[in-house]
């Protein structure tokens, strides 16, 4: 049975010893380091643009909403106007 305090990765002094690594090791993660980053940032971007897209679809919304409290808009009117506005902001 193992304890506590009687890890092999342990000094006589308590202390857990640091893990050493050879030459290829660190290669290998310093690579694996620069593909993680790089995933990160095209994650980021692509939430960005599914932010910037679902922002200018509130505003469109907002825009109707006026518009259909003020009794201007029809329901066709309203889903018309919507896809027409999302369109614009989204630049298509």
């Amino acid at each position: 049975m193992f304890t506590a305090g009687s890890s092999q990765d342990e000094d006589p002094g308590g202390k857990r010893k640091r893990r050493t690594r050879n030459k290829e090791q660190m290669e290998h993660n310093k690579i694996n380091q620069q593909k993680y980053r790089q995933r990160k940032k095209i994650e980021n971007v692509e939430l960005q643009h599914a932010v910037d897209l679902l922002t200018a679809e509130v505003a469109a919304l907002k825009v109707l909403e006026v518009r259909c409290d003020s009794g201007l808009l029809n329901h066709l009117q309203i889903r018309h106007s919507y896809s027409i506005l999302v369109g614009q902001q989204s630049g298509v």
